[in-house]
């Protein structure tokens, strides 16, 4: 049976990885699972928040040694009642697993656990945090972040939507003995709704301001001070991030992801509500940027950036509104030339994907481990789906010479390759077979051959047999080896 063709892309000359469907979560007490996300090396937490009446809960799944994720642990609150939202926001480090409540009882939540010596079991949390002095209307645990012994936690609607960030660091005692201290923006009027995102690296709290300048947006980025995260609110960020060209309603600020001297911050509502995500990186100067500009090749309403997720050179966005809200996510690679140059790499989706699905709505990204989150399928029962290489037998083309097109003229499930007739030449990489045999079939059903020479480099130099009777137009490539057949719809040009 043939094999749908994964084409592997080229930045700054590093094959870029291949991402494949291996596993769909779906518990059966899931709803909304899927909703928010958090992912560290062979551990995995999903948010559920709509179980039990909103009361909701999170899941724990351990990576297993044949690569396979198996739930270990449901987590909940020992107070848990109706409408808590428990779940909404997840976080993980190491050990802690950190847990938002924003709607716990008008006044939102934060709970962290930590992992007991026989391993993560169905239990309760080891601390409930609350704000200090909260209003009825606010939303603490609206975001959490978690970095070895800090928590942060986002209250966008703290002090009538200006907004706050509570960080606080685990004390010998344990976190229910924790001091909190309250991380502000400026005195203003405005309804900053600081914390509508937060993230933690390092000494770093960056957090997203999305209602700041008529919702165009802003993000803040704090140090911790040298006497550590304890004292006064603190008022004045170190760096305050806004869009060069940032109009009303872009929502700058919406999903933050941050590691190291990298931090990139989405603004769903930019461009038509299409959504971008922006890159930002520290120089020795302070930070600089946006240095790049991320999108999918969508359309309006997509949202993209509605979740993000950061790790290393990789960044993950969800789009959960594309395509009838079936939603989609992104992959990008920093390039060898740095990330100005940066272009997506992969879009993912669901195998099962149906309209209204929301994939994307949340992501996590861990190495070669990448999950997305679609918190309505099965009449909001939710899923989480697990990508990570693909394994399978795959070609990766390139092409050289006079005639070649730029791809993006053409439809996208072609790949625009020079014709070898006109000087150009078309190389082709096989992973996964010795010997293939390659061939051309024209729209008519003919098939033509082609010589294959290897060049000592892995690739194979395609040349047609009979060069006058390849001409422009549309044709299947195919390697083929025993009774494994790969294929992909090509666009010759002139």
């Amino acid at each position: 049976m043939p094999l749908a063709c994964l084409l592997l892309l080229l930045a700054g000359g590093r094959v870029l990885a291949q991402w494949a469907q291996l596993q769909k979560l779906q518990p059966a007490s899931g709803r909304a699972f899927g909703a928010a996300l958090a992912l560290e090396g062979s551990t995995m937490v999903v948010g559920s928040n709509r179980e039990d009446g909103n009361a909701g809960a999170a899941y724990v799944y351990e990576r297993q040694g044949n690569g396979t994720w198996l739930r270990v642990a449901r987590l909940t609150a020992s107070d848990r009642s109706n409408g808590d939202d428990f779940g909404v926001a997840v976080a993980l480090s190491g050990n802690t697993i950190v847990v938002g409540a924003p709607d716990r009882r008008g006044a939102g939540g934060v709970y962290v656990f930590e992992k007991p010596a026989s391993g993560w079991a169905d239990g309760t949390q080891n601390a409930k945090l609350t704000a200090p002095r909260p209003d009825f209307q606010d939303q603490f645990g609206h975001a959490v972040a978690v970095s070895g012994h800090t928590v942060a936690a986002g209250d966008p609607f703290h002090g009538d939507q200006h907004g706050g960030v509570f960080v606080l660091e685990k004390p010998a005692g344990g976190w229910a003995n924790a001091t909190m201290t309250r991380i502000s923006a400026p005195p203003t009027d405005e309804r900053l709704k600081l914390g509508s995102s937060v993230a933690l690296t390092g000494n770093r709290v960056v957090a997203g301001a999305i209602g700041a300048g008529g919702n165009r947006g802003r993000v803040l980025v704090y140090e911790k001070p040298a006497g550590g995260w304890v004292g006064p609110p603190f008022g004045t960020p170190s760096t305050a991030l806004v869009l060069p060209n940032g109009a009303a309603n872009d929502f700058f600020g919406w999903a933050v992801a941050a590691s190291g001297s990298t931090l990139v911050a989405s603004a769903v509502g930019f461009a038509r509500n299409q959504g971008a995500g922006f890159v930002f990186e520290k120089t020795a100067e302070g930070w600089v940027g946006p240095v790049a500009r991320l999108m999918d090749q969508g359309s309006a309403a997509d949202r993209f950036g509605v979740s993000l997720a950061l790790n290393g050179d990789r960044v993950v966005a969800g789009a959960f509104l594309h395509n009838a809200n079936r939603g989609a996510a992104y992959v990008f690679e920093k390039p060898g030339s740095g990330w100005t140059n940066a272009t997506e790499s992969a879009k993912l989706s669901a195998s099962d994907g149906v309209a209204n699905d929301l994939f994307g709505g949340a992501v996590g990204v861990w190495g070669t481990s990448l999950v997305v989150g679609a918190p309505r399928v099965g009449t909001d029962q939710g899923a989480a789906y697990v990508f990570g290489p693909d394994n399978s037998p795959t070609m990766n083309y390139a092409s050289t010479g006079s005639g070649l097109n730029r791809r993006e003229e053409h439809p996208p499930e072609f790949l625009v390759l020079a014709n070898p007739v006109s000087g150009g030449i078309i190389r082709c990489r096989v992973a996964g077979m010795d010997n293939p045999e390659f061939s051309l079939v024209t729209s008519a059903g003919r098939t033509v051959g082609l010589l294959a020479n290897t060049d000592g480099s892995g690739e194979w130099v395609l040349t047609p047999r009979q060069p006058r009777v390849l001409g422009a137009g549309v044709y299947v490539l195919q390697a083929s080896e025993g009774q494994t057949s790969l294929t992909t719809r090509v666009l010759l040009a002139e």
